[in-house]
């Protein structure tokens, strides 16, 4: 059965998720036509499968083939969550399956309001919203699995990235930190964006330690020089990782990674300079 056309209502509900992990793809998707580690990272995180991965990298980018990708995953994410839901349901007792309910309906409706498009949005944007709805569900689902095993105080705990992960972030730059609210934030995207604003203000530290030593080291003939180089590069990033109007929260986040990124590589540069 396709994503979009199901029966039930509460598979109708979670239909409009299939708007918020799209987004994350269709942004990658367009740029490099792969996902990025950080990406990678979120993905693995709430076990939305290794193979939905490579589906991706083959997809090269075609529209038709990334929703089959998507699709595809999003069945197995959705057949989890409602495997994990019924045995949650009958672990925790009567007195919790009232509120339990509740809970998996503002669920629902919230992740309604922040997956779907507007009637009018374009091929892309809908793209962005089935993204959205895996990830949502397999977010969901990945925290249920976890409350199963403390039924009585609903536990739900934080995610851990692999060591891949954190050897990956070392080597940008980042903090331990950084990765600590990412595997917190339960692929949340105003807390994922969150995170990488309190790591963008450490990484611009960075940058402007290292500036103050290049000035101090540099002939004053040279600062005008370098100062024009750091506002050619910061410019850059500005236009790389521009925000268009309207853009969804998802688009958001890449856009914060990106910044990111950018900001922690140009620290590195600089300091490696510094050290020569």
């Amino acid at each position: 059965m396709s994503l979009i056309a199901r029966g039930g209502a509460y598979h109708s509900m979670l239909h409009a998720w299939l708007c918020m992990v799209s987004c994350a793809l269709a942004a990658f998707s367009s740029a490099s036509h792969a996902a990025t580690e950080q990406e990678r990272s979120r993905y693995l995180a709430v076990k939305i499968r290794p193979s939905y991965l490579r589906c991706l990298d083959a997809a090269g980018g075609v529209t038709p083939a990334i929703k089959s990708c998507t699709s595809d995953e999003f069945a197995f994410q959705d057949k989890r969550l409602n495997t994990a839901y019924k045995q949650l349901m009958a672990a925790v007792g009567d007195a919790n399956r009232t509120p339990l309910k509740l809970e998996e309906r503002q669920w629902i409706k919230h992740k309604e309001s922040t997956c779907t498009t507007p009637d009018e949005s374009g091929q892309s944007a809908n793209m962005v919203a089935y993204d959205c709805a895996l990830v949502q569900t397999a977010t969901r689902a990945t925290e249920i699995e976890r409350r199963l095993t403390d039924p009585a105080t609903y536990g739900a705990k934080p995610l851990t990235a692999g060591r891949d992960v954190l050897a990956l972030n070392a080597k940008r730059g980042f903090r331990p930190s950084y990765q600590e609210c990412i595997d917190s934030s339960f692929a949340n995207n105003p807390r994922i964006i969150a995170c990488a604003d309190e790591e963008l203000e450490f990484q611009e530290s960075r940058i402007k330690h290292a500036r103050e030593q290049q000035d101090a080291r540099a002939a004053p003939a040279a600062r005008a020089s370098m100062e024009a180089d750091q506002k050619q590069w910061a410019d850059a990033l500005d236009k790389q990782c521009e925000v268009r109007p309207g853009a969804s929260q998802s688009e958001e986040v890449q856009a914060s990674d990106c910044m990111l990124e950018g900001t922690a590589t140009r620290a590195n540069e600089l300091e490696k300079l510094l050290a020569k």
